[in-house]
């Protein structure tokens, strides 16, 4: 077992109401995979989706053996680069079907043997060529076949139309015009996508939006990623744009150039993006923040924080200029200037925990209390120590009247409070913590979470109860263990006044993370994640994968209804078979990802109705989740004039959290029977979402 200290070093010894589940598993790369649990798995090769009973089971596997027999990948990009992993030897896939009977074309396989019932034919246009039947960008659609799993426990089976798209990180960088020849590129990735069930959830609106996420690869034993990428893209799989991290992007504060990988990730703008790099190996994980403009086309890139090398696990942005970041030493925290990088403000966590907790010094040399997540929200500030499995809360107003000096935190030595309002998780935990059940946690355990990654406050109700979403992955750095089944998605409820922190959702992945990994709760209420796999196997054969989760109401589990997965081959981990472990003790080998995040190029309206003199705006949402205050601006034109109505002009704050905003404007003298009007809510970047409605 692999110890992993602050995420990529060894130490010592990485919301809303919840929907209803409809049933539906998910399907991947290797001819077909069959995941009995809660995941798909992947392998090299085409994909293959089927659909049925156990017969339709069986000739699922029958099919996966042909195709990882096939030569269905890449062979490589030329020059001393290439892709992650090269293409399994063999026959290719339309010779080896017609040797075991099957009809065949160009346009892919026309009829499956008459014997197997519950099958569809693969749909697909085009010579399949040497990529197999996914060439870059085919759109699997129409009477593709799907493979699913029910997520009930009666095993029941459900077959949806679901899109399947091979996106091409390779291709789109040629038509950029880049020499790719030296570049190294996952072998495949692929993009599945549940329309249906999206567009039931509201997933779907404006295009579906965005989702952004970085990928780095590790292969060549070095110091630094031998390739890393920043991609936005939309949900269909067409990819909006690419950054390609690069050595200059490290060579900053005197330091020596190194491709970087990425760890935060966060919207700063309507068109631009936050990136905390990790420069080398160095065991801080530090790095220059990274501003990209992402734009189409564009590749622009900048320092902020004045380019010093800072922590690279989280960015929030307060406003007025100011920023809040874990500090270099994983300890503490700090607000910085987002230009110059000067300090302004220290707050001590060390002090407050491992130095309390610990008086003998027994972490001493550590990373502990590895304060890996913060967010400063309505007055408080959560904090992730994924040393002890713990969530902090802390009082900011109180925190900063007790420190007597600004810049090292000290604090005055009459209060004792410092601002700490509560620990959950962990053997500290303020609260007594309650599992999903009702029941405390099980003999030996002491959270109900453990080495957790970008925790997230996703609701406050009446002030004192909050809802919490995270990364659980399940392994805790102390006790150098694995807990659970698995990593897993989480929510946990921490309640002040009934004094406890409960289990209210998870969705249990099929594989450990030890380190890295994301959960955010989109507008819809479904949760956006991320993981990989640390041994991957024929069920969990892909290196890296992003994934949007529509959660069971009330209980555990889900339903899949988008995912990203990358793939490399197993030689590009060391191995011939699996299992195959892909870590070195400090950083995933082949592809892997920290952070992924969902935005929107307008705000999201769900409804406007007038009627009775009142104008009503329902279901409000900025472009993302924002943690701090942000404006909004309703503006009312009379049907398709240009000539807006002041005097309805009307001004709000969007809810924190992805939480939805309602806005009532009354004025019966102008909001008459019969006035068509057009409302246009737009937020502080001045993107805009555009309604008509008429009164009555």
């Amino acid at each position: 077992m692999s110890s992993y200290g602050s995420d990529a070093h060894s130490s010592s010894h990485g919301g809303g109401d919840l929907h209803q589940l409809s049933g539906k598993g998910e399907p991947v790369s290797c001819g077909v995979e069959a995941d009995y649990s809660e995941e798909d798995s992947g392998g090299e090769g085409g994909d293959v989706r089927v659909r049925g009973g156990r017969s339709a089971i069986l000739l699922a596997m029958a099919l996966c053996a042909v195709v990882v027999g096939a030569n269905v990948g890449d062979s490589g990009h030329g020059g001393g680069g290439g892709s992650g992993g090269k293409a399994a030897e063999g026959t290719d896939v339309v010779t080896r079907l017609h040797q075991l009977g099957w009809s065949t074309g160009t346009s892919g396989i026309e009829a499956w043997p008459e014997s197997e019932t519950g099958v569809h034919e693969i749909a697909g246009t085009g010579d399949w060529g040497a990529q197999g039947p996914l060439a870059p960008n085919h759109d699997l659609t129409g009477s593709a076949a799907v493979l699913e799993q029910a997520r009930l426990n009666d095993g029941t089976w459900y077959s949806d139309g679901v899109t399947l798209t091979k996106v091409s990180l390779e291709g789109f960088l040629q038509g950029r015009g880049y020499d790719t020849s030296a570049m190294f590129f996952p072998d495949q990735m692929v993009v599945s996508m549940d329309e249906n069930l999206l567009e039931d959830q509201g997933e779907l609106v404006h295009a579906g939006g965005f989702v952004a996420f970085s990928i780095a690869y590790f292969h060549i034993p070095t110091d630094f990623a031998n390739a890393s990428y920043t991609v936005v893209m939309h949900l269909n799989g067409t990819i909006h744009n690419v950054l390609v991290h690069t050595k200059d992007m490290c060579a900053v504060d005197g330091h020596q150039g190194s491709v970087p990988r990425i760890r935060a990730l966060k919207l700063f703008s309507s068109t631009q993006l936050m990136l905390g790099t990790q420069c080398g190996m160095n065991s801080e994980e530090l790095g220059p923040h990274l501003l990209w403009d992402f734009s189409d086309g564009n590749d622009r890139w900048d320092t902020f924080a004045g380019g010093q090398y800072r922590t690279s696990h989280d960015i929030e942005v307060l406003g007025d200029g100011m920023m809040v970041s874990p500090t270099t030493d994983h300890r503490d925290i700090e607000v910085f200037d987002m230009k110059t990088g000067e300090r302004y403000f220290k707050y001590l966590v060390w002090n407050e925990t491992i130095e309390t907790w610990y008086p003998g010094g027994e972490l001493a040399g550590t990373f502990a209390p590895d304060v890996n997540h913060c967010q400063l929200t309505d007055g408080k500030l959560l904090l992730s120590l994924r040393y002890c499995d713990t969530l902090m809360l802390v009082d900011w107003d109180k925190a900063a009247s007790s420190i007597i000096d600004s810049i090292d935190g000290t604090k005055s030595t009459d209060d004792d409070g410092y601002g700490v309002t509560w620990f959950a998780g962990g053997p500290n935990s303020t609260y007594t913590q309650y599992k999903i059940d009702g029941s405390t946690l099980d003999a030996g355990q002491s959270s109900l979470f453990y080495g957790q990654h970008n925790p997230e406050i996703v609701k406050i109700t009446d002030g004192y109860i909050y809802d919490i979403m995270m990364f659980d992955n399940g392994y805790s750095t102390i006790a150098d263990t694995h807990y659970h089944d698995t990593s897993r998605l989480l929510m946990v409820r921490v309640n002040e006044k009934e004094s406890y922190v409960k289990e209210m959702w998870a969705y249990n992945l099929s594989h450990y993370s030890p380190i890295y990994g994301d959960a955010d709760m989109t507008p819809s209420s479904n949760v956006l994640a991320n993981s990989w796999p640390e041994t991957l196997t024929d069920t969990s054969a892909f290196d890296f994968q992003a994934l949007l989760v529509v959660p069971k109401s009330n209980a555990m589990g889900g339903r899949i209804g988008w995912a990203l997965r990358v793939y490399s081959d197993l030689e590009a981990h060391g191995c011939t078979g699996y299992p195959c472990t892909r870590n070195d003790g400090s950083r995933p080998m082949g592809w892997a990802g920290y952070s992924v995040e969902r935005f929107f190029d307008k705000p999201i309206v769900d409804s406007v109705s007038c009627s009775d003199g009142k104008l009503e705006i329902k279901g409000i949402y900025d472009v993302s989740k924002w943690s701090t205050s942000q404006p909004g601006h309703v503006f009312v034109y009379e049907d398709s004039s240009t000539d807006r109505i002041k005097a309805l002009d009307t001004d709000f704050t969007f809810s924190l959290y992805n939480e939805a905003t309602e806005v009532t404007i009354d004025d019966s003298s102008i909001l008459v029977d019969g006035l068509t009007v057009r409302v246009e809510v737009q937020n502080r970047f001045k993107q805009m979402h555009s309604l008509t409605t008429n009164c009555r």
